[in-house]
């Protein structure tokens, strides 16, 4: 079983041994953090029943017994305090809130819920703030290709000073620390930008839409640019 790079980085951040991984797809994140030592038991629960089964299977294969696989969607596979460390990756940020606000009691009685969205992180980091909870780091990596962001989020962590607008769309933490695949992903996200924003300027005359997308299209390169 290969283990990818993004789940290795995930389960890199795993603060408590008993862990809950939400959408579990084939399971390798629980199979991986226990076999490393980084958890002891884990309940492994995915909306699908068939990838459960996939995962079952590898644990089967991997000889890992301490896995409690569960069929359901979001948090309502837990009880409130059932996991120190909730793990929720592999789908937007959108629904990622979604099931935060529907599980709120179950998400604020974890030690830890690490959040890994493959889009809309500005607007997961917004509703984490929402809903009362604090990110106590963030790190990106770069697998395949493709850049993914995980947010480690804490209770009892301080309370975190009001975000500004170019903290909720980039990270507080990653434009501190600012790791490597932060920095990739910046320099990408700028190109992109300003080939859009190219694009736009061909298609005159603009319109007053055109004009707007235009500027927000700038605003999002030169704050790429800026990291």
């Amino acid at each position: 079983m290969i283990i990818s790079k993004r789940i290795q980085t995930i389960a890199g951040h795993i603060a408590f041994a008993d862990i809950a991984d939400i959408g579990t797809d084939h399971g390798h994140l629980p199979i991986f953090a226990i076999q490393s030592g980084l958890a002891t038991r884990a309940i492994a629960a995915d909306i699908n029943p068939g990838p459960l089964s996939h995962a079952r299977r590898n644990a089967a294969s991997a000889g890992i017994t301490d896995i409690d696989f569960r069929l359901g969607g979001g948090l309502d596979v837990l009880q409130p305090g059932e996991a120190g460390t909730i793990v929720i990756s592999g789908m937007g940020g959108r629904l990622l809130a979604d099931i935060l606000r529907a599980g709120r009691d179950v998400a604020a009685s974890a030690g830890q819920l690490i959040l890994s969205p493959h889009l809309d992180v500005p607007y997961l980091r917004r509703a984490v703030h929402g809903l009362g909870f604090n990110i106590f780091a963030e790190d990106m990596t770069e697998d395949d290709g493709k850049y993914y962001n995980i947010l480690d989020i804490r209770a009892g962590a301080p309370r975190e000073a009001d975000y500004g607008g170019r903290e909720y769309l980039l990270g507080r933490h990653l434009l501190r620390t600012r790791p490597p695949a932060f920095l990739g992903y910046c320099r990408m996200m700028a190109a992109r930008y300003a080939k859009i924003a190219d694009d736009i300027r061909k298609a005159a005359p603009l319109g007053s839409a055109g004009t707007a997308k235009l500027a927000e299209t700038e605003r999002l390169r030169d704050a790429h640019n800026e990291v």
